[in-house]
């Protein structure tokens, strides 16, 4: 996920390829391991403009989780799955699929597991960013800097940011005036953090601002990943043109 985060899809790729295959022969010791490798398989995939493959990983990952009973080592890759396809679902603009997705992971909340707290602020920012593209703005201010708030207290910095940028955007579609000098820092970190997703952010935060530099920045951004996306660029290229239309 490292390698993912820093922007470098191809050697993250191949890094959890040998995951998936040191799980499988691994048996049922490995099961944990396969559905959690399958997500981040996804994750990669999904930012690489492959959706449908993505979710059919990620279908499989919450399958082999189901059932696992009450406060299972399992419930992290199911809640991770089911927000993925949640994440999907929103990109493609299917709302009434994150609703559902969103939903489904709502017990999330009430799990105690070691990382509950990176799957509950996730599925908090998929509501927020949810909100704002069904257009309860207001609402998802107040949720995005919820996320923000908490992330801060807890040292996440990767949320903190992510909260940030969508509070930002709900903000200026509010009417606010956008701090400039916020701006930069936050997206100058989204950069650092997300390089997979920063393109896009970019692109949502230059709507949501009306800048025609952050769309160029958007752009560069997307060029920067598709140059290093290596047998994958076409798909990604062809998923930027349709993003950024």
């Amino acid at each position: 996920m490292a390698l993912g985060m820093a922007g470098r899809p191809v050697p993250a790729l191949q890094a959890v390829a040998r995951l998936e295959e040191t799980s499988e022969r691994a048996g049922d010791s490995g099961r944990r391991f396969l559905a959690v490798a399958h997500n981040v398989h996804a994750w990669l995939l999904r930012n690489l403009g492959l959706l449908e493959e993505a979710d059919a990983l990620n279908h499989r990952a919450v399958e082999a989780c189901s059932g696992a009973g009450a406060q299972s080592v399992l419930d992290e890759p199911r809640f991770a799955g089911l927000l993925d396809l949640a994440e999907g679902a929103l990109q493609l603009g299917d709302h009434e699929a994150v609703a559902a997705m969103v939903e489904q992971s709502a017990d999330v909340d009430q799990w105690q597991g070691t990382m509950s707290w990176h799957q509950q602020d996730r599925r908090h920012l998929l509501v927020a960013r949810h909100l704002l593209a069904t257009g309860d703005v207001e609402a998802a201010a107040a949720a995005a800097a919820e996320v923000e708030d908490r992330s801060r207290a807890r040292g996440a910095g990767r949320y903190e940011v992510l909260g940030g940028v969508v509070a930002l955007q709900a903000a200026a579609l509010l009417g606010a005036d956008t701090d400039q000098g916020r701006l930069e820092t936050l997206l100058d970190q989204l950069e650092s953090v997300a390089g997979l997703e920063a393109w896009w952010h970019l692109a949502d935060v230059a709507v949501a601002t009306g800048s025609d530099a952050l769309r160029r920045r958007a752009r560069q951004r997307a060029a920067l990943l598709v140059s290093v996306a290596g047998p994958y660029g076409d798909a990604l290229a062809a998923w930027v043109d349709k993003r950024l239309a």
